[in-house]
C-alpha cells in the first residue's frame, strides 16, 4: 500500500527524441530524481497530482535538454540533506547561500525573485517595526530555509522550526506563534488562496532583501555533467521571454497576486 501511494506521487517528464535541442548524451534520456514538496504556487502537490511554476519550468527544460525527471515527495530539509549526499540529483526553489554551494551548483540565471517578509495576526503588524522587535516573540520558520543572513545566523531569537509554510499559517491562526517569516511570493499566494488576508498581515519591519530562486544540481550527482547545457538553455529561456512568461502565468508583472 505504501509503495502504491508513493507511486501515485511520481511524475515523469519525458520528451520525445525529436524535442531535444541541446544535449544528446545517450539514446535514453538521463533520469533525474528531484524531491518535491507542497510550496504553492511553485510546487502544488494535491490528491496525487503535481503542478505549479517549478513544474512548468522543468517541462520546458526537458523539452530543450536531453533528460527526464522523476519527482519524489520529500520534506524540504531532508531534500537538502539528500542533495548533499548525492541521493537526489537536483532541486528547484533554492536560495543561494555560500554553505550550500559546497554541494549545490546553482544554474544561472535565477528564474524567480521574492522578498523576505514577516507575518503577524491581523492588527499586530505595526508592533514589529525593527529587527529588535522580533526578540522575545514566538517566531516560526521552515527548517532548512534561507531568509537573510542576520536572521539565519541569529541564535538569540525564539525560533520555532516546522516543515512547511502551511504549518506556520495554521500555528499563527491557533495562537501558537506571534510572528513567522516567509517569502512574499509564496505566502501571499497562499493567504489569498485560503481567504486569510483579513486574518494575517505583514509586519511593518521589512529586511529589504530579495530572495532569488534557482534551479540547482547536486555536485555529487552524475547529472552534474549537464550543468553547461542547463546554463546555456536557461540563458536562452531568459532571453526569449520564456522565464518571464512562466512567472506571469502565476504572478502579475509586479510580482504580486495570481493572474485571473
Amino acid at each position: 500500500m505504501k509503495r502504491l501511494l508513493a507511486a501515485m506521487f511520481i511524475l515523469m517528464l519525458l520528451p520525445t527524441a525529436g524535442d531535444f535541442a541541446v544535449a544528446d548524451k545517450s539514446e535514453v534520456p538521463f533520469r533525474v530524481i528531484m524531491p518535491i514538496d507542497n510550496w504553492p504556487p511553485y510546487r502544488v502537490v494535491s490528491n496525487g497530482t503535481m503542478s505549479g511554476l517549478d513544474l512548468d519550468l522543468m517541462k520546458e527544460l526537458t523539452e530543450r535538454v536531453s533528460f527526464r525527471v522523476e519527482f519524489q515527495p520529500m520534506p524540504w530539509n531532508r531534500s537538502l540533506v539528500q542533495m548533499q549526499q548525492g541521493k537526489v540529483d537536483a532541486m528547484t526553489g533554492l536560495a543561494r547561500r555560500p554553505e550550500r554551494e559546497q554541494f549545490i551548483y546553482y544554474i544561472e540565471p535565477p528564474y524567480s525573485v521574492c522578498s523576505t517578509v514577516f507575518y503577524t495576526p491581523e492588527g499586530k503588524g505595526r508592533s514589529i517595526r525593527t529587527y529588535e522587535d522580533l526578540k522575545g516573540r514566538r517566531l516560526g520558520y521552515v527548517f532548512g530555509s534561507a531568509y537573510f543572513q542576520q536572521f539565519d545566523e541569529d541564535q538569540t531569537l525564539g525560533k520555532i522550526g516546522v516543515a512547511t509554510e502551511e504549518q506556520l499559517i495554521k500555528m499563527i491562526l491557533a495562537g501558537r506563534l506571534d510572528v513567522f517569516v516567509g517569502t512574499d511570493c509564496q505566502v501571499d499566494y497562499e493567504l489569498v488562496s485560503q481567504g486569510l488576508t483579513d486574518k494575517i498581515e505583514k509586519a511593518a519591519f521589512r529586511p529589504g532583501n530579495t530572495v532569488t530562486l534557482y534551479f540547482g544540481v547536486s555536485r555529487y550527482s552524475m547529472f552534474f555533467s549537464y550543468v553547461e547545457d542547463l546554463e546555456r538553455v536557461m540563458r536562452q529561456m531568459k532571453q526569449d521571454g520564456t522565464i518571464q512568461r512562466i512567472n506571469e502565468n502565476y504572478f502579475r508583472p509586479a510580482g504580486k497576486g495570481k493572474r485571473q
